[in-house]
């Protein structure tokens, strides 16, 4: 199987690094010294995003220190952060490259629920020079493949329609032992990740034909900000109180995609998609009642077999694989 697209891109200003060296105790019981934190970036939309990092300091059963290693020790060197640059200094412009949408689920400690969320996981970080600081985009991008769960027409907190769309989508998290063949990935879990269709694209989004249960890349923007509102409130006598309500932002806004797709297009079936569906009911099941899931990485499927339904010719629109059952 291929290896689904899961790519985002994040471009700002260094508000603060938490990387640190510090040795760590594997399952097994063996020491090891690795660099793990991690590094917050601004976009110019004022959206800040946490992009987590980590890498073992030597390769496996070897003295030679890993390329990521040698490249996360020069950048915590060199970096200048808001929260420590002292006064002639500039923050450094860091991008955040060839990281990945990870699902992120865990319970509250004041609900007790289930909170199912995401997170960044990054992998390259470049700090900008001052020629490339001025001219480049401090923005933050997404492209990801997976499965449409359901299209919506997105309404306000007063149930007013907005005229936007919401798409639930569902991609698929995979794994693979041999990283240099790019169709030797397995799939492993299956996760919700939420966009948005603002109004001035929704026409063009509908025209495509797009259906739940197709297969569709997705890329656009993601968001994460805060909004503060005032509210002025008269008084009997005297001078009106203001007050203020900060809400917090956070969306990944869609702007462009592929024509749709069948599932079965890229290796999957209806047994596997199912499977992973049961899969992820179970995994946020034991976390509520606070099970140790240690098999959660591990592949109950194996390897994946050629898909036992033969891929139509045209997209299968009555087929939803997370419709509600009867």
């Amino acid at each position: 199987m291929r290896k689904f697209l899961n790519e985002v891109t994040i471009t700002g200003d260094l508000v603060k690094s938490e990387l640190e060296e510090k040795t760590i105790t594997t399952k097994d019981g063996k020491q090891i010294e690795v660099i793990t934190g991690s590094v917050y970036l601004r976009t110019a939309d004022k959206s800040e995003f946490e992009v987590r990092l980590y890498t073992n300091k030597f390769k496996k059963d070897s003295s030679e220190e890993t390329y990521f290693y040698k490249e996360y020790s020069k950048f915590m060197e060199d970096m200048i952060s808001i929260e420590t640059a002292v006064e002639g200094q500039v923050p450094s412009v860091v991008t955040a490259s060839n990281c990945e949408i990870r699902p992120n689920d865990y319970k509250s400690k004041n609900t007790g629920d289930v909170i199912s969320s995401t997170v960044i996981n990054g992998r390259f970080l470049k700090i900008e020079s001052q020629k490339e600081a001025e001219i480049i985009s401090k923005e933050a991008t997404f492209t990801i493949e997976g499965i449409i769960g359901k299209i919506e027409d997105e309404m306000d907190k007063n149930s007013s329609l907005t005229g936007n769309k919401t798409v639930v989508l569902y991609p698929i998290r995979q794994k693979t032992e041999d990283f240099s063949n790019e169709n030797a990935y397995e799939v492993d879990e299956i996760y919700e990740y939420k966009c948005v269709i603002e109004q001035d694209l929704v026409a063009a989004f509908d025209s495509v034909g797009y259906y739940e249960g197709c297969f569709v890349e997705l890329t656009g923007k993601m968001v994460n900000t805060m909004e503060v509102k005032t509210e002025v409130i008269q008084q009997a006598f005297g001078a009106p109180i203001e007050k203020k309500k900060t809400t917090i932002v956070k969306k990944n806004v869609v702007k462009s995609g592929s024509n749709p797709s069948t599932i079965y297009d890229v290796e999957l079936t209806d047994e596997l998609v199912e499977a992973l569906k049961q899969r992820r009911v179970k995994k946020l099941e034991e976390i509520k009642l606070d099970v140790g899931n240690k098999q959660q990485n591990n592949n109950a499927f194996g390897k994946v077999a050629a898909p036992t339904q033969q891929a139509p010719v045209s997209p299968n629109v009555g087929y939803n694989p997370f419709a509600p059952k009867n």
